[in-house]
Formats: structure tokens, sequence, C-alpha cells
């Protein structure tokens, strides 16, 4: 997940380098698919794990966060 994270923060500093020089606004996005609730691995990347992680791990703001499972469209 780092890695990805860092190469979507490269492609959002190449999307204002590129806003500069032409006026056109690129917004690069991260999607990442979570594991469904009903796995019994107690290491399965839920929705809720996946969310926390980029909350507290990778300080990502919640407001930059949606969130689209069968349930719900964020």
């Amino acid at each position: 997940m780092a890695s990805a994270i860092a190469m979507r923060n490269g492609l959002e500093a190449e999307a204002a380098l590129e806003r500069a020089a032409t006026g056109e606004y690129i917004r690069p996005i991260l999607l990442l698919q979570a594991e469904p609730h009903y796995q019994t691995r107690p290491d399965a990347l839920t929705v809720e794990v996946l969310e926390t992680a980029l909350r507290e791990d990778h300080f990502i703001p919640k407001e930059q966060i949606a969130v689209a499972t069968g349930d719900e469209r964020g």
C-alpha cells in the first residue's frame, strides 16, 4: 500500500506541473480493493482495516477516502 500511495503522490506532483504549464487539471486517484467481511482469516484486509491504515499509517484525511461497497457508496 505504501508504494501505491507513493506512486499516486508522484503522479499528483506531475499533475501539478502539468496544470501550471497548461491550465489543465488531472487528479490522480488510488483504488484499493478490500476483502469481504465473511473472510475467516484474522488478517483479512476489510474496508475498516484499509481505512484505518490509510488514516493512521499514511495520514490520509478521512475526507479524501471514499468507500464503495454493496451497501455503501461514499
